[in-house]
């Protein structure tokens, strides 16, 4: 691929005179065009984006009069990059605090096939002299990616990516704006079947990280929202089975393991018509998917109804405390079975690249 069709996307928010060194860095080593968005700095660094626009005339700097967030100024690239047709094949995302290196950037955009959907993410090593709040933020979003949602990657939060010039419009219907974007950008490409592809780069921290605008509690809560998207069916459902559980436990009595084994068979139908419209959106065939949701559920249904047997009966613990503790143990593997089996999207590719949803699970 000639580099020279590479836009390089910058997302700027009171950026140091680094993002100069960035932005020639990129030009130097043959983006065709470096699109900087100025997220909405302090006014007194507007001579900073003067001096920018004054390196090349491949040189873009757009502005937002206010911050939006680093998820909205991508975005506003994007669309200025389609609009405005550049003629560029490939675009990266580069960091402006000089955290990637341009030829790292470079070598990643190189490796894009503008005729292929995928999204290449270049990936940091978190040793020791990474900052510790960038090392357990990583840590902790990488596990929970992959066990909620199925998603292996080494580095879910880097700001480093590729892919080709298709792309952009799905990215664009991404909702989210802020550093919780990223991360939806790597959900949506797994749901819709778009391969990601990691490659090694160089890792470089500041002493202390000063530059960096995450904020490791606020937009921590921010990304995981994403999850809580996924979570309030489920809570929904639970506490439409836990009520009919408490209302018949104190009507009739009976055992607790019992009662929650027959009420679970009534709910069960609630709950698949809920995941199926609201969570996973599925358009595939319900006979297949009721017949993989049945399997999933007896599966469940049987964790369940041995944990709450050895809760209430091996323990003692009184049986409207044992419940929801059984109901927490086994959410992940209900939600893991629903998202990666019942639920799984079928994707085919046709000849020119094309990603489609078939409408049919795998």
């Amino acid at each position: 691929m000639n580099v020279g069709s590479v836009c390089a996307v910058v997302p700027a928010l009171n950026p140091n005179r680094e993002l100069l060194f960035v932005v020639s860095g990129l030009l130097d080593n043959g983006a065709g065009a470096v699109i900087v968005v100025n997220d909405g700095s302090d006014a007194a660094l507007l001579p900073l984006f003067t001096e920018l626009k004054g390196l090349s005339s491949k040189v873009t700097v757009l502005e937002h009069a206010v911050n939006m967030g680093k998820g909205q100024a991508l975005k506003t690239a994007f669309n200025h990059i389609l609009v405005s047709g550049m003629g560029c094949e490939v675009v990266v995302t580069v960091d402006a605090d000089g955290q990637h290196l341009p030829v790292d950037a470079m070598r990643l955009a190189a490796a894009v096939d503008p005729g292929q959907k995928a999204l290449h993410i270049g990936c940091r090593e978190f040793g020791k002299e990474v900052p510790f709040r960038s090392r357990f933020g990583n840590l902790m979003t990488r596990h929970v990616v992959r066990l909620l949602m199925g998603l292996r990657t080494s580095d879910t939060q880097s700001g480093l990516r590729a892919f080709p010039l298709v792309m952009l419009k799905r990215f664009l219907r991404i909702r989210s704006a802020g550093y919780d974007y990223e991360l939806d950008m790597l959900l949506g490409c797994h749901e819709d079947g778009v391969p990601l592809r990691e490659l090694p780069i160089t890792t470089i921290y500041e002493p202390g990280n000063p530059s960096s605008h995450f904020n490791p509690v606020l937009d921590s809560f921010r990304i995981y929202f994403v999850f809580l998207r996924y979570t309030g069916v489920s809570l929904a459902s639970f506490l439409l089975d836990y009520f009919v559980f408490a209302m018949v436990m104190l009507a009739v009595g009976g055992t607790a393991w019992v009662t929650h084994l027959v009420v679970r068979l009534f709910t069960s139908g609630v709950n698949f018509y809920w995941n199926r419209r609201l969570v996973f959106k599925s358009r595939a065939e319900v006979r297949n998917e009721s017949f993989r949701y049945v399997l999933s559920m007896f599966y469940v249904l049987f964790a369940s109804t041995c944990l709450l047997y050895f809760f209430s009966e091996v323990l003692a613990l009184n049986s409207f405390a044992a419940k929801p503790v059984a109901e927490l143990i086994t959410f992940l593997i209900s939600f893991a079975l629903l998202r990666n089996w019942v639920f799984r999207r079928k994707i085919a590719q046709g000849s020119d690249g094309e990603i489609s949803d078939t409408g049919e699970n795998a």
